[in-house]
């Protein structure tokens, strides 16, 4: 499920690229559109975000199965609401530590 995931966020990443590529060259004056039109042809594509949102994903699934291994272990417990909760080590956690 998660390489399904990761080919969709890569598509969805690349398609937003395109579209923020192409809103900008139709919000700009006649020469800036031509001009910014021609630079997208010649390079073949619109510029990268800044952020590869599959990435993102790959990092932030390998943090969660991290906490919940630890967890399943005892050795943190997670404290407060669904959405506001922060993680807290135990004392079995604190002893591994020594």
């Amino acid at each position: 499920m998660g390489k399904v995931i990761e080919t969709i966020l890569e598509i969805l990443q690349k398609q937003a690229e395109e579209t923020v590529d192409i809103l900008d060259m139709m919000f700009s004056d006649k020469s800036t559109s031509y001009r910014k039109a021609r630079c997208s042809l010649l390079r073949r594509g619109a510029p990268s975000f800044k952020n590869n949102w599959a990435e993102w994903y790959r990092q932030r699934q390998s943090l969660y199965s991290l906490l919940n291994k630890l967890k399943r272990e005892g050795l943190i417990t997670k404290r407060g609401a669904s959405r506001k909760f922060s993680w807290h080590i135990t004392k079995l956690g604190l002893n591994k530590l020594r």
